[in-house]
Parts: C-alpha cells; structure tokens; sequence
C-alpha cells in the first residue's frame, strides 16, 4: 500500500544528536571541552516536543548547555529526526 509512517518519539526519549546539530546559540566549544560529550562529537537530549510531520524540525529538545560564566543550563533547540539517535538502554 505504501510507506509507513514514521517512529515518532515521545517526550522525555533519551537521545543522542551531534554537537554540530544544535542551535545556533549553543556553546559548542564549551560543550565540546565539557565532560558531557562523548568520542562521537554526540551529546545526551530529550525530546520535548514532537512537532509534526510537516515541520523541518519536527522536534524540540531541551539538553545542558553551558551560559558565559561556564554554568550549566538547560536550553532548547529544535531538530529533524534524521539527526537524533534513539538512546534505547541508558
């Protein structure tokens, strides 16, 4: 009959997406130095929000981010699914 409609992740799936994939503001290099990426360049996140089928970026996701003074905080970007990695045993 066709294709099958794609896996959609719920809020709160762990992830792995790519330093290179977050938002514009994040502090990559900060992210990079930090303990909380590992050999592959990736970082941890969860979903957030699933935004749709017909978004670009159909998912929000919240992960630690690092504000000017090196403190962890959590920010949001949203992404595509082709950049996330499903985290299926943490």
């Amino acid at each position: 009959m066709g294709k099958t409609l794609p896996k959609v992740l719920t809020k709160g799936t762990l992830c792995y997406i790519g330093v290179k994939y977050l938002g514009y503001s994040a502090s990559k290099d900060e992210i990079r130095k930090s303990n909380l990426c590992n050999d592959q360049d990736q970082v941890v996140c969860k979903i957030k929000e699933y935004r749709g089928i017909h978004n670009y970026s159909a998912y929000t996701i919240t992960f630690t981010d690092f504000d000017p003074a090196g403190n962890p905080v959590e920010a949001t970007s949203t992404v595509s699914e082709e950049e996330l990695i499903e985290i299926e045993e943490f």
